[in-house]
Parts: structure tokens; sequence; C-alpha cells
């Protein structure tokens, strides 16, 4: 089992899961922000598997605090 003390986590930018991006497929973007794997599909991402690649990147003009993190604490 890996413990964080082994491998620097981080949390997704828009739906706030850990991730260690030396490890999970993960998209990076402006100084040290990750999106997921899911969550960079959800923004358009599409990974080339064959070239270990985003083919396609995903949508981060509009920041990540407008997405799902925002909105649960706006509710609260």
């Amino acid at each position: 089992m890996y413990s964080a003390a082994s491998h620097q986590l981080t949390e997704c930018a828009d739906c706030t899961g850990f991730i260690a991006p030396r490890l999970d497929r993960s998209f990076g973007f402006s100084a040290g922000a990750y999106l997921c794997y899911g969550c960079a599909i959800a923004r358009g991402g599409v990974y080339d598997f064959q070239r270990e690649c985003w083919a396609v990147l995903p949508d981060v003009e509009s920041e990540p605090e407008e997405g799902p993190r925002s909105a649960a604490g706006a509710s609260r």
C-alpha cells in the first residue's frame, strides 16, 4: 500500500479528489494545479493511450473555483 509520505498527493482542481500526479494519469496546468483523469475528460480532454499523452487538451480556461467545488461551498 502506498502512503502519502512516499508519493506527493494533491487535490484535483475540480472534484477535490486526491491524486498522485507522478503515478496517476492526470493533467497539470498552471503552477501546480492538476485535474484528475475523469475531470480532464469531462472538460473535453482526449488521452492518446498509444502515445501516452493528451491528444486534445482539457479546457482549463474557466477557473476551477467555478466548478463543483464552489457550488458545494455556496450551498452551505
